[in-house]
């Protein structure tokens, strides 16, 4: 963990001298749900998915298989329009 978790906001990897990228816009869960709120939707399911077996040195997007298992790293987010 390199960055705090609460009030991360945005982040601009364009200027990255390693794999520069876009711009990343980071909220808390809860502030996803208000948000999700405020504009129409339901979060019907919300899950953390952990990689199965496999070496742990092994990187799986940007983090380590042995990583990813101890921390979230990825998430995927189930909405209904209201």
């Amino acid at each position: 963990m390199e960055r705090p978790y609460f009030g991360l906001g945005r982040l601009d990897w364009s200027g990255a001298e390693i794999e520069p990228g876009g711009v990343e816009f980071n909220l808390t869960v809860s502030d996803w749900f208000a948000l999700f709120r405020r504009v129409g939707f339901m979060v019907e399911d919300y899950r953390e998915p952990r990689p199965g077996a496999g070496d742990d040195g092994d990187e799986s997007f940007f983090v380590t298989r042995g990583w990813a298992r101890r921390f979230p790293s990825e998430q995927v987010w189930k909405l209904r329009k209201t």
